[in-house]
């Protein structure tokens, strides 16, 4: 079983409770990408790249072309994210 999965069941809660942010950071853990690596991913420039993703990641309403950047980066489907 995932670590993360056997978190949240450890502490009573279910995998759909997963907040945005800690899904987006679970699945950069999970891809293996730092948030510079991510942000670069993503198309952003190299010295923009770490603070672009900070904010996706802690910002509210993300645009549905970022959160499909961050997929696209990560690796999974743009559902996945959300």
């Amino acid at each position: 079983m995932h670590t993360s999965r056997v978190s949240a069941i450890f502490l009573g809660m279910s995998t759909e409770q997963e907040t945005f942010d800690a899904k987006a950071k679970r699945l950069m853990r999970e891809a293996g990408l730092s948030y510079q690596q991510t942000g670069q991913k993503m198309g952003f420039p190299k010295e923009l790249a770490r603070q672009m993703v900070y904010r996706f990641i802690n910002g509210k309403n993300p645009s549905a072309a970022i959160v499909a950047k961050f997929a696209k980066a990560v690796g999974v489907p743009m559902e996945d994210v959300l």
